[in-house]
């Protein structure tokens, strides 16, 4: 399969100059002079002074007595959140104030919004040279730099498309393979960065067109948003014609018929609003659209602060992840809202478009096996493993997919008032907490 570039009518946002990345060694003085984190970074992590550490699962009291003799630190966050108005906004306020009431307000994380300390695409290099100490980011945007993570994202093809026990295993499946993948490590360790989550995926990705779009016959000559090589491939396979635009003009270029079709996460169609003007919703019945990459990732300045300041940190990840799933079933259940009061639908390919699908996913697969950039092989059968596990870990929990995307909110047995209703998911959370996030904590 050959992967080409779609037809542009506007330059990517995700585009920028090439650039040499710096050493680790070479960043580690520019992280002390200009990151957030300028307490106490002499009680970090060697020396006699060092603080010690606590277990997992750590009480308040605990890790308040592992930091009482530290100054207050700040820790300068970035999300890639637009405000802290929306779910994911309120994600990270909520990770914000876990770790100042946890710390005795001895750790504050001040957030800020995407973009405000560097734009969308170069969060990598602020983190490394000190401007940040931690952010969400899309490896997505450079995937000459980040050719394993890329590849490991382009595997999330090889999962279930179903809303609850099919998004449970892939959250945990595509952490846990990335975590259990040394040239993951590698390949950020070389640019000065952690991972506090090394892969995120993006929520289900859907279609939202200007008229149903379900076979093959629908996806002929259809303009479709375009936005990584794997999408390109899968709008091709069905016969459509992948374009690339900038985010900002999606809106716009929907209504002038520039393009028939958005494609990307529910949440961003809806964050966009563009569901008002393609109301038609289409989704994969037996594999997946490629979903969206995202990592939490820590800067150089990580290893420079108190461990058990890292643990602490390390730690609030896991509900930041129950907090990120909630966020994607509040924001499917508000896009049915706005798909009914647009007059459109949820739909789902047809058998016929659904194979050719099936067959285009086999052929990313068969490149991601391989890849120069690492072991694809070895990785892909670890993540089909941990995908076969995971998604028993759900059924055995009580999960169950009772209907698809298009009813959902009236078969999901959660709590779906807000954010803080996460309470259904924390089951799941907990066991993949205990059985992979602790595993890699800092000690």
């Amino acid at each position: 399969m050959t992967l080409t570039a779609p037809t542009r009518f506007w330059p990517p946002s995700s585009s920028r100059p090439s650039r040499t990345v710096a050493t680790t060694a070479g960043l580690s003085v520019t992280a002390l002079l200009l990151a957030g984190c300028a307490g106490s970074l002499s009680t970090g992590a060697g020396g006699e002074g060092a603080a010690e550490g606590v277990s997992y699962g750590a009480s308040a009291e605990e890790y308040q007595a592992a930091l009482q003799d530290l100054e207050p630190i700040s820790l300068t966050y970035q999300s890639n959140a637009t405000g802290p108005e929306r779910y994911f906004g309120q994600r990270e306020v909520a990770m914000a104030e876990r770790v100042e009431e946890l710390s005795g307000g001895i750790v504050t994380v001040d957030v800020n919004w995407a973009g405000a300390i560097a734009p969308t695409a170069e969060v990598d290099d602020a983190l490394a040279d000190g401007r940040l100490d931690m952010a969400s980011f899309s490896f997505s945007y450079e995937p000459k730099l980040y050719p394993v993570l890329n590849a490991v994202a382009e595997s999330s093809v090889d999962g279930s498309p179903s809303p609850l026990t099919g998004e449970l295993a892939s959250h945990a499946a595509m952490a846990e393979t990335a975590w259990n993948t040394p040239e993951v490590h590698t390949e950020l360790e070389e640019k000065g960065l952690t991972p506090l989550i090394p892969h995120v995926p993006g929520g289900a990705t859907a279609l939202a067109c200007k008229e149903p779009v379900e076979s093959v016959d629908d996806f002929r000559g259809k303009q479709i948003l375009a936005s990584s090589e794997t999408q390109i491939a899968q709008l091709e396979a069905l016969g459509a014609t992948p374009v690339s635009i900038d985010y900002t003009e999606v809106f716009d270029a929907l209504q002038r018929g520039v393009l028939d079709c958005s494609f990307t996460a529910m949440t961003v169609h809806l964050g966009m609003g563009v569901l008002d003007v393609a109301p038609y919703v289409t989704l994969p019945v037996t594999t997946n659209f490629v979903l969206g990459p995202t990592a939490v990732l820590a800067g150089s300045s990580w290893e420079d602060l108190p461990l058990p300041v890292r643990q602490l940190v390390f730690d609030q990840m896991t509900d930041w992840s129950v907090d990120q799933h909630q966020g994607y079933y509040l924001y499917a259940r508000d896009a049915l809202e706005a798909v009914g009061e647009a007059g459109g639908e949820f739909l789902q390919l047809d058998p016929a478009a659904d194979v050719r699908l099936q067959e285009v996913n086999a052929e990313v697969l068969a490149q991601v096996e391989a890849s120069s950039a690492f072991d694809g092989a070895a990785y892909l059968e670890r993540h089909e493993e941990a995908q076969s596990r995971w998604a028993d870990t759900a059924g055995d929990l009580g999960y169950t997919d009772a209907g698809t995307y298009a009813d959902f909110a009236d078969w999901y047995e959660g709590d779906l008032t807000d954010l803080a209703s996460s309470g259904y998911l924390r089951d799941f959370y907990s066991v993949y907490g205990e059985e992979v996030a602790a595993a890699h904590r800092p000690e």
